[in-house]
């Protein structure tokens, strides 16, 4: 019995020492809470250990850990439950998004220095930020909302994100608008933006995973890309 049981514990020490390591980013979406994130020791009674602080708006920690740990983090008054994953370990973070669906991003048409609203007959976005629970914008303006899906997309939507923070998306202009379809912008108009951002590539997202969340949301005939959404 003491030969089979001390077989036993060095087959699952050889098994925790086989698992790679690996560095998963925990990137905070959420727009006002900071998060405090745990790992889950569930091999010594479930306890909560923690492993780090996580800022709002892009916030983000970097932790080193093996697939199948499980983190915890409270956010709107609920327990949320993150698995590392190797799916993790290939695109390099996770993000943190608590039960919120979507991320309102405001973009406001401004005008040129002439008072004008357009430049070579097309409007410019004066700014263009995500939204927190109290940013309102100036009412003045004329905007648009757009409503960011972090689960269609992770790594595109925490991109996105990114961008706007960075004011990457401010004064640019909206080169093409198709009435009922589409509007098309993106060409940020500071060079040093665009020349940081030009090799600065991010995994691709799972393809399947993206059609079936947004097929989940509305409906297994939706299209994949349909008049209102936004793809950059």
């Amino acid at each position: 019995m003491v030969l089979s049981f001390r077989l036993a514990a060095m087959g699952l020490l050889a098994f925790a020492s086989a698992q790679e390591k690996m560095i998963v980013t925990f990137l905070n979406e959420l727009p006002d809470e900071t998060v405090e994130l745990y790992w889950m020791d569930h091999d010594n009674g479930g306890g909560r250990h923690k492993a780090g602080t996580v800022p709002p708006r892009g916030g983000f920690t970097n932790i080193e850990t093996v697939s199948g740990h499980e983190f915890s983090y409270d956010a709107g008054g609920v327990r949320h439950y993150i698995k590392a994953t190797e799916k993790n370990h290939e695109h390099g973070q996770i993000l943190i998004v608590g039960g919120m669906e979507t991320i309102a991003v405001r973009c406001e048409l401004g005008q040129d220095e002439s008072g004008e609203a357009s430049e070579g007959g097309k409007s410019k976005l004066s700014s263009m930020f995500a939204r927190g629970s109290g940013d309102d914008g100036d009412a003045a303006k004329q905007s648009l909302e757009m409503l960011i899906k972090p689960y269609w997309s992770p790594m595109g939507a925490s991109r996105f994100l990114e961008l706007v923070r960075a004011g990457y998306y401010d004064g640019v202009a909206l080169n093409r608008v198709v009435p009922g379809f589409l509007m098309q912008f993106g060409i940020s108009k500071d060079v040093d933006l665009r020349r940081r951002y030009q090799g600065a590539t991010i995994a691709d997202d799972d393809a399947a995973e993206g059609r079936d969340s947004i097929r989940r949301t509305l409906g297994q005939s939706a299209s994949i890309f349909k008049p209102g959404f936004l793809s950059f």
